[in-house]
Order: C-alpha cells, then structure tokens, then sequence
C-alpha cells in the first residue's frame, strides 16, 4: 500500500514491512510499503489483515520467476537436464555397432533404406555384366524377341520367323547340280533331284521327276535343238505359204465380196431398216418391258413394271394414266380428281387453333384422315404449310371468327417440300379466307393442294371478276361499271401479259404538264365501313403506254394512289400522306422510296403509312398487285392484302388494324398525278370490284 503525508514522516508499518521515505517533486513525500525481500539487511514487520490486502505484495510475488524443474518447465537434450553449472556436450554420430533384434528394431536402418529408390519393375538397358546373373526366367520378366525371329512371352512362348528371313545361305547346303522340290510326303516337304544330261524336270502322271528329251532333240549348253530332217520347222512353214499364189492373192484384197440380205456392204457392212425381228433381237426375260430409265441416252434396258411405272403419269381429268399411290388402309376411295379421299359420313377430326402470323410448318394438332381446323385468331394468319398428313388425307380450313382474315400462301419456299401447298394449275393464286368462308386441302403425291374453286375461299381469277366471299351480295362495280374517269383514262386491249388477259383493261396516263392526273374513281360512293366491305384491285405501275417502256420519264416526278376513298381525288400536287378524309390503299409519293407503301385514315387527320418492302416495288413493268381492302360488318377492323399476282414466291403483305379506320362512305380509287412538265405515266388495272354484304 502507499500512503502520502506532508512535512513529516509517519510510520503506519507493522513489525512486518520496512517503510521506505521518498521525497516527491512538489515537497510531499511518498512512503512506499516494499517487501523484505527487495530490501536486503532489512528485517521485515508485522503484517496484519489477509493476504489478498496485500495488494503491493502480491505485486512483487507476480513479477518473479517460478523455480526451474527439469523436464518441468525447461526441456532436457537427451535426457539430460540443462539446469545446473558447466557446458553441455554434444557428441558426434556414433559408428555402426552390431544389429540385435528385428530390423523393425532398426529404426535408423529402417529410415536409411526407405530413402533409397525402389528397383521392382524397372527395365534395365545396356550389358549386364555382373557374373552372378544366370538362371531361368521365372515368370516374372517379359521377353521381347526382334529380327528375323520374333515373340514375345515370360517363360517359354511361340516364335515366328519373319516373312523373306530365311535367305539362300540360312539354308540346308545342297549337293552340286541337284534341285529342290517338294516331291512326294506330307505337303511342305523338300527333296533334292539329281538331273542326268539330257534331263528336264518335270511331271507327268505323279510326282515332280526327271523326264528324257527323248529322239530328234539335243541340248547344247543352254539351248534345245531339234535335229534336221526330223520335225518341219515353223521357218519353213512360212516359206511355204508365202510361195503360194492363191494365199498372196488373198491376202492383198482390201474389200469382200458384196453382202445383200438383212446386212449389205462390202467394206463397212449396214443392217437394213426393218431387218432386226423379235426373234433375231436379243432374249428378254419375263414379265420385263423394253425401254430405259437410266438417265442420258444409252442402249435400250429391259424394264421390270416397277421400273415402268415410274415413266409412266398419273391420270388426270383429261387424259388416261397410272391411279396415284393409296397411303395404305382399307377405306378410303379414287376420287375423280386424283386424289383418295375417306367415304362421306365417316368420323372427323376437329381441331380449334388461335395462331397468328407466318406459320411455314403450321402444327394446329393431329391431323386425321378428314380433319376440319377451326381458326379465329384476334390478328391474321399467313398459312404456308401444314405438318403431319399423308396422301388422301383432306382438310378443311374454316376461319370460324368474325373480324380477321387468314391466307392460304401457296408455294413457300420457307416451308418443307412435304409440307407445303402446292399452287393449283389453273389459277394459280394465294387464297383469302374471311370470316365465315373455308377452303378444301387435299394432300396427295406428298404435296397439298387447294381444291376446286367452288369450295371456298377469296382469290383473283385474273380474267372478269374474282370470286364472290360467302356472306357478299353479288353486287358490285367492275372495268367500268359505275366508274367516273379523272382526268385521262383509256380503254385498251389486254396484251400478253397473262395477269392481265380479261375482257378490258383501263390505262390511266398523266399529260406531260406539271399537275397533269390519270385514274378513276367510283361513282357512287358505296361502300359503307360500318356495314362491312370488300374491295378488289388488279393494278400495275409503269412507265409504259400501255406496254412500251417510255425511258425519258424520272421515277421521282409522281405520285400513285390505289385502294378506296371517301374522296374522288387526293388531287393532283397533293401528297397522299397529306390526303384529306378517309382512305385506305397503297400507293407512293415522289419522296417516297421505289416500294410501295400502306396507307389508311379516318376522317380527319393524316394516313398513317407502312413501307411494305422491296418486293413491292412501284416502277417495274412485271411487277403485277392484288390488292383487298375488308372490313366485317361492324367497322371494327381493317385488313388490308397485297400481292404479287405474277411471282407466287413472294409472301404477301398482310396488314391489320383496329385503330385509325375508315368512318365514312368510300369509294374504289386509282389515280397518278404527275409533278413534273415532262413526266408521263401510266397505271394499269384490269380488275376493280367491290362487295357489300
């Protein structure tokens, strides 16, 4: 304990501490309590109270070191304790003593031969040249023979001497002037002969012998002679015939003597027309069909009727033929058209599909025999090809839903052969199926194809009119009929063109004066959105009157509308994206690009308008459109399709809207307006129809 006291010192030790006076820095002083101990000749006092009071005690006893035990709480070398005065002694390794015990006894033996490397298994290369080495292989080693003789094995094992190894000296040395041949014994073994002069080996009845030349022949060296007089040499023979004269005259003739008959000639020799019979043909075997069916030219084949029937055409309507394959079963018959078809009354398959857009390898569900698919998507549907039939199977597309149009793309090249549909030969053309119409797919020859046009389904004729939807009055205005000329519109002949082989054509062409406008427009305005419609166009956009190229007007100088109208005129210097009141159609502003583009409004407001691509383009001559505008009754949609009448390969445009619709009487449009004083063109349309409900 410390106590602090001023101007004097007091003593509170007892008889057990020894009490230690410091002065402090500011004239105090402290009197420290320090263990006997620390203080050496100094006699301790009297403590009182516990030990645990002694606070400054405990202290020293805790800064001191505990007693050194041996093995205790210092360590040992060798058993030998580090404590105590005098150095320690290290000795060096011992030398090797004797080896009492196991070698598991042996612990530093033991270590030494683990750290050697182990020997077992390796191969050793190089002699070997320790003489202790000897003995039998035991099994334990393989040995590898190479060389003439080779093998492989442990103890004993085959050996095979090499093909071509054995040479004339490894041979069995013969006697002088003898021959080895395998003469007689067991196949493989060899003998010697001994040939006798005037000897030939070989073999008559037997074995291989020495056989005499026997009289009139001698052998000088290495030669065989005949003796004279003995044989007629083959050098006489010739002398012979070459002294005949009849044989020299034959000889020198170059032609025969002329043939009559089935073959007639002298020299190159010809069979005769006509002269080759059946019997003198070669033989032909049963049941077979002369012909040929390797493909190039080549000599006639004998054809099995398998392989005829392949030259061989189905039947047509027209023309006698082969009856097309069946696709197996027991039920379905030959219709008139070719295909095989389910009798009438037998079961349905009925699928139900909502898809939309492009479907190339349509899969709506599993296809039966006779199979009737409901479609009502919200948007159209491009149909172009259909997976999972087999000949004779039939379909029937019905679009079931009010509103949206579906198209049957005939010829897509985006859909598998096996799957697509196939154009039909007489009208050749996309079909629209609108609301409440269906249209016949007949799957035969591995392809399907539409059936007869009186099944259903919208498409263009291309020569009057187009067929009538189901649902549409036959009401309507076409190739003049209730149509009011703009400006210049012509009458003209169809030409070549075969999208355009009809009655009539209309050519509408611009003057040659800027603002100067062609075209037509209905007179009546007719066709009513809320009650439903459906327009039809046939048009083409070129610079040709009305089938010469005029090459000196630029493509920029005008403007083309065609589609239907709340006016008869979007005017003449106006654009169509500026057009006043309610349209829908196709067409190009001379800002525009070289492709056609969509437009549709209500009233008022301008159209919105949709590039439809390069495959539309408005300024080349073979480029021929179908265009359809339709409304359901009710005003509730618009669908609008374009398409190539002369390139089935190219998709068509399908576009489909809910907004921005046509909320006025319309009436069919074609009009061109010229921009320019030198510009001169012409639009082209055989076909313009509409129908109301």
């Amino acid at each position: 304990m410390a106590i602090q006291i001023e101007d004097e010192i007091a003593s509170t030790a007892d008889s057990t501490d020894v009490v230690l006076v410091r002065r402090g820095d500011v004239g105090a002083y402290t009197i420290e309590v320090v263990l006997l101990s620390d203080i050496v000749g100094i006699s301790w006092g009297e403590i009182t109270g516990t030990l645990n009071d002694q606070t400054d005690l405990a202290d020293r006893f805790n800064e001191k070191q505990s007693i050194l035990v041996s093995g205790g709480n210092i360590k040992t070398i060798n058993g030998n304790t580090l404590l105590g005065a005098g150095d320690l002694v290290i000795a060096p390794a011992a030398a090797w003593g004797g080896i009492t015990g196991t070698l598991s006894d042996q612990a530093d033996l033991q270590a030494a031969l683990d750290a050697k490397a182990n020997v077992a298994g390796q191969a050793f290369t190089g002699a070997i040249s320790a003489t202790n080495l000897s003995g039998a292989n035991t099994g334990d080693q393989t040995i590898t023979l190479t060389g003439n003789v080779t093998g492989s094995g442990t103890g004993s094992f085959a050996t095979t001497i090499a093909n071509a190894a054995v040479t004339y000296a490894k041979m069995q040395a013969t006697s002088l002037g003898n021959v080895v041949i395998g003469k007689s014994g067991a196949a493989g073994t060899l003998t010697e002969i001994q040939l006798g002069t005037n000897q030939f080996l070989g073999r008559g009845a037997g074995n291989i012998t020495t056989i005499g030349i026997g009289s009139g022949l001698t052998i000088t060296g290495s030669t065989l002679d005949v003796t004279a007089g003995t044989y007629v040499l083959v050098s006489g023979f010739d002398a012979a015939v070459a002294a005949t004269p009849a044989v020299t005259a034959n000889t020198a003739k170059v032609t025969n003597a002329t043939h009559t008959g089935d073959v007639t000639g002298a020299t190159a020799l010809t069979i005769a027309n006509d002269a080759v019979t059946n019997a003198k043909a070669a033989n032909m075997a049963t049941a077979t069909i002369k012909g040929r069916v390797t493909a190039g030219t080549g000599d006639p084949e004998d054809l099995t009727g398998t392989q005829a029937t392949t030259l061989l055409d189905a039947f047509t309507s027209a023309l006698k033929g082969l009856a097309p394959a069946s696709g197996g079963g027991t039920s379905n018959f030959l219709r008139a058209d070719g295909t095989w078809a389910a009798p009438p009354g037998g079961s349905t398959t009925v699928l139900t599909s909502t898809s939309t857009g492009a479907q190339d390898n349509w899969n709506p569900g599993t296809l039966g025999a006779e199979t009737l698919i409901k479609w009502s998507g919200t948007s159209p549907l491009i149909l172009r090809g259909l997976v999972g039939a087999s000949d004779g199977y039939h379909v029937r597309f019905a679009n079931t839903g009010t509103t949206v149009s579906a198209v049957i793309q005939v010829e897509a090249t985006t859909s598998t052969a096996t799957n697509r549909i196939a154009a039909q030969t007489i009208n050749p053309q996309h079909v629209i199926v609108l609301p409440g119409e269906m249209v016949d797919l007949v799957y035969t020859g591995s392809r399907f194809t539409i059936a007869a046009e009186a099944q259903g389904g919208l498409r263009s004729r291309g020569d009057w009119h187009s067929s009538r939807p189901t649902g549409f009055s036959a009401n309507r205005y076409d190739n003049g009929m209730d149509l009011t000329s703009l400006g210049n519109l012509t009458s003209v002949t169809p030409t070549g063109t075969a999208v355009f082989q009809n009655r009539v054509s209309w050519v509408a062409n611009t003057t040659a004066v800027a603002g100067g406008i062609g075209g037509s427009y209905g007179t009546n305005a007719i066709l009513v959105p809320t009650a439903g419609f459906l327009a039809h166009t046939r048009f083409n956009f070129s610079r040709a009157f009305p089938d010469t190229v005029d090459t000196a007007n630029p493509a920029s100088a005008n403007s083309v509308f065609v589609g239907v109208a709340e006016t008869n005129s979007i005017g003449a210097t106006t654009d169509i994206a500026a057009a006043a009141g309610a349209i829908a159609g196709w067409g190009r502003d001379p800002a525009d690009a070289a492709n056609l583009y969509a437009y549709h409004n209500d009233n008022p407001g301008a159209p919105t308008k949709v590039d439809v691509g390069a495959n539309f383009p408005t300024l080349t001559a073979a480029a021929v459109f179908d265009g359809w505008v339709f409304m359901p009754p009710g005003g509730a949609a618009l669908t609008m399709i374009l398409m190539r009448a002369d390139d089935l390969s190219i998709a068509p445009s399908v576009e489909h809207y809910t907004t921005q619709l046509p909320n006025a009487n319309m009436r069919h449009l074609q009009q061109i307006a010229n921009r320019a004083a030198a510009a001169r063109y012409h639009l082209k349309f055989p076909i313009n129809e509409a129908w109301r409900p």
